[in-house]
C-alpha cells in the first residue's frame, strides 16, 4: 500500500444502518477501497492480510466479511480452488483517479451481468472454479461507468497478468 488518498461517499455509513452491511463488513470494504490501485480498481490480498491489517484475531474473522462483500456485489473476487485464498478483488463503485479512466466508476453489478456471473457460480466453489478464466476476464476487464452511479456511458480498462 502507498501513501495518498481515496474517495469515500459518506453514503456508506447508511449501509449499516439500514442493515445493507455490517459493522465488519463496512470495515473490510473500506480497508479494501484503500488497498485498490488507483487506475484499476483492484487489490491483491487474503483474508489473512486484510485480518493482519485490521487487527482481527484470526482470518476467521475477515473471510465471512468478503463472503458477504461479494454475494452482496460490492465486491467480484477471483481465486483458484484449492489454493490458499489469495484474491485479486474488484471493488464496486471505485472511482478511477489515475490513468486515462480517470473520473470513471467500477460497477461490479455491470461485470457481472456482461460476463453472466451469476450468484449461483460465485456460491458454489466447483463452479466458480470452472468459470475461473471468466473472472479473471471479468476483473482485469471491468465495465465503467461516468463518475455518476447509475450512467450508461461504459467503458474499458485493461490489466496485465502481471496486476492479477
Amino acid at each position: 500500500m502507498s501513501g495518498g488518498w481515496v474517495k469515500m461517499d459518506r453514503d456508506l455509513l447508511s449501509h449499516t444502518e439500514d442493515g445493507r452491511l455490517t459493522a465488519r463488513e463496512l470495515l473490510v470494504y473500506m480497508a479494501l477501497r484503500m488497498m485498490a490501485s488507483p487506475d484499476t480498481g483492484t487489490c491483491f490480498t487474503s483474508a489473512l492480510w486484510v485480518s493482519s491489517i485490521l487487527g482481527f484475531e484470526t482470518r476467521k474473522h475477515a473471510q465471512p466479511a468478503l463472503d458477504a462483500l461479494e454475494s452482496k456485489g460490492y465486491i467480484l473476487r477471483s481465486y483458484l480452488l484449492g489454493q490458499k485464498k489469495k484474491y485479486t478483488i474488484l471493488v464496486d463503485d471505485y472511482p478511477i483517479t489515475l490513468g486515462a479512466n480517470t473520473g470513471r466508476c467500477i460497477s461490479v453489478a455491470a461485470t457481472r451481468e456482461r460476463d453472466h456471473i451469476t450468484d449461483e457460480v460465485l456460491d458454489d466453489p466447483v463452479k466458480r472454479h470452472k468459470q475461473h478464466d471468466i473472472m479473471r476476464r471479468a476483473i482485469s476487464d471491468p465495465v465503467l461507468t461516468g463518475a455518476a452511479r447509475g450512467t450508461d456511458d461504459a467503458s474499458k480498462i485493461t490489466l496485465t497478468d502481471a496486476d492479477l
